[in-house]
């Protein structure tokens, strides 16, 4: 199965472990908790030489079992990690306190055990001499149990540093109770190199298996570059950042926020300046294309009306549906027998007035309900009726007491219309 192809950065930000205080200690668990990260962070500042706010201090555990927690605490001044040759490029990329800083012997561990299956069993002591620094490294299981740095300048100005470094380290495996191992791996750039330790190692008979591997610094530049990479990838939690750094990105990113805040409402303010700027334009635009277009068209427009009106008049001349025979007639067609009319009073879209006599009361509602049928207009009627609707109402409603006839006057009142300009 192919794997992910993953480009490995060489930018990584790191500090070697000669340039920092590097340190293993245990803590018990309480209940089978793990201790509280505080109770950890100030056990590894409780390490610290360094004045309070002039080094960055981080702890990243190690191993544990039921009864313990094994932890590294590394501790770094402002000015060892300023002199790390990956400072100025994140000094100028505003990058210092937002990147996360390693530690090279985490890395180194990693990679080793990765390259050497045997390191994850049994207790070795491993001598790793790289470009810039020298480690010694006590490793359980593939665990990290205690480490000392030196730089390798100082071997070559004082040929007795190495038998020194390597007589303290061997002297502290045993105050942490790592007495018994018994095989080593020496790790050295070239074969005279492997061949000087190896003799050093020999001189004191604690070993009885020494293993050589050449690691050229070409090969060791990758290997370490490899390790970074693959805790970058596992999210390592170890962060040897100093909390001015820290605070230093918070107030630059609170500055960079404040700025595109400001920039964002200038926009703002900008899009709204334009806007009503130039929407007035606008419209003043389209009323004068507006009132272009109506001077051109109201002639015609005026024409038009005038020749409508002109129709409509004749329309309603030639509708004789509202004239005073057609009304009489309606009139006359609702008309029961037992009503006699005494006078009609026709006002054109106005009022109709009529007087008549009823023999019985019957007739007269029977005529009313005859008139409203008359005059009612149907609103969907094709072609529709230039006669407005009416409404027939009954004013007066007496009996004549000496002929003995219901004497009704009605009222045929007209809905008014208004017409169109």
């Amino acid at each position: 199965m192919a794997t992910k192809k993953t480009k490995v950065r060489t930018n990584l930000p790191y500090i070697e472990a000669c340039n920092a205080i590097c340190s293993c200690f245990t803590l018990p668990k309480d209940e089978g908790k793990l201790p509280d990260a505080e109770m950890v962070q100030l056990e590894a500042e409780a390490l610290s030489p360094f004045e309070e706010g002039t080094y960055g201090c981080s702890w990243e555990l190690l191993h544990e079992n039921q009864h313990e927690v094994n932890y590294l605490a590394v501790i770094a001044s402002e000015e060892r990690l300023a002199a790390a040759p990956w400072y100025p490029t994140l000094k100028s990329r505003h990058q210092l306190g937002r990147c996360r800083i390693d530690v090279s012997v985490l890395a180194w561990v990693n990679v080793l055990v990765d390259k050497e299956a045997t390191l994850k069993h049994g207790s070795h002591f491993i001598f790793l001499q790289a470009t810039d620094e020298i480690l010694l490294m006590a490793v359980v299981e593939g665990v990290l149990k205690g480490v000392h740095a030196f730089s390798t300048l100082e071997t070559l100005e004082d040929d007795a540093v190495m038998l020194r470094e390597l007589s303290r380290f061997l002297a502290l495996m045993n105050v942490w109770q790592l007495g018994n191992i018994s095989s080593a791996y020496v790790y050295a750039p070239t074969p005279a190199d492997a061949l000087a330790v190896k003799a050093l190692l020999k001189e004191m008979d604690i070993f009885a298996t020494i293993h050589d591997v050449l690691l050229p610094d070409g090969m060791a530049t990758d290997w370490l570059k490899q390790g970074l990479a693959a805790r970058a990838s596992a999210k390592a939690k170890m962060d040897v950042t100093p909390q001015s750094w820290r605070d230093m990105a918070k107030k630059l990113h609170q500055k960079c926020m404040i700025i595109l805040g400001g920039l964002f409402l200038a926009l703002i303010w900008c899009a709204c300046a334009t806007y009503f700027i130039l929407a007035p334009m606008q419209k003043e635009q389209e009323l004068e294309t507006i009132r272009a277009e109506y001077k051109a068209l109201a002639p015609k427009y005026n024409e038009y009306l005038a020749m409508r009106n002109r129709l409509d008049l004749i329309s309603r001349y030639q509708d004789r549906s509202n004239s005073a025979l057609e009304i009489l007639r309606l009139v006359c067609a609702a008309k029961p027998k037992g009503v006699t009319f005494l006078s009609l009073n026709f006002q054109q879209k106005n009022l109709i007035k009529i007087s008549a006599n009823a023999e019985t009361t019957a007739d007269v509602y029977a005529f009313k309900e005859a008139l409203e049928k008359a005059f009612a207009v149907d609103p969907n009627a094709e072609p529709p009726s230039l006669r407005p609707p009416a409404i027939p109402e009954i004013v007066r409603f007496v009996e004549d007491r000496k002929t003995g006839l219901q004497r009704i006057d009605v009222d045929i009142k007209f809905e008014l219309v208004e017409e169109e300009a």
